[in-house]
């Protein structure tokens, strides 16, 4: 596992259909959420070419279970794609719903200022979120 301490995340929030558990620096599992995230990000291994609207993050937020790092400043990651590397203040990893596809693979939305086209996707990675946030009491059933 990657460990990107030094980024600094404003905060992460879990979504469960129309709820939100905000935590920041200090809950337990910040770092640890955070890590994992960027790590899926970093490890991509391939690429959905689609427009993701507003209205359907917004969508992904009120009616899926989803993971969002909101981030204080950009951050610079170095990928697969975009020839290399990609800056962001902002990803959003959906875990249930039309964008977790077939074996569980992860689609990885992220963006400047707002959500750009073209997420990333996952093949690894679901098992260790869902673990994660069972042990926050965040169940994905």
């Amino acid at each position: 596992m990657i460990s990107h301490s030094s980024r600094s995340a404003m905060n992460i929030t879990v979504y469960k259909v129309g709820k939100e558990t905000k935590l920041n620096e200090h809950s337990p599992y910040f770092k640890k959420l955070q890590s994992v995230c960027e790590n899926l990000l970093i490890t991509a291994n391939n690429r959905l070419w689609e427009f993701i609207p507003p209205e359907t993050i917004s969508n992904i937020k009120n009616n899926e279970i989803a993971i969002e790092i909101i981030y204080r400043s950009p951050q610079h990651f170095k990928t697969s794609f975009e020839d290399g590397h990609i800056q962001l203040d902002r990803l959003l990893i959906p875990l249930s719903g039309y964008y977790v596809f077939q074996n569980k693979q992860l689609t990885i939305i992220y963006g400047y200022q707002t959500y750009s086209p073209g997420p990333f996707i996952n093949t690894k990675g679901f098992y260790e979120i869902k673990e994660l946030l069972e042990a926050m009491d965040i169940k994905l059933d």
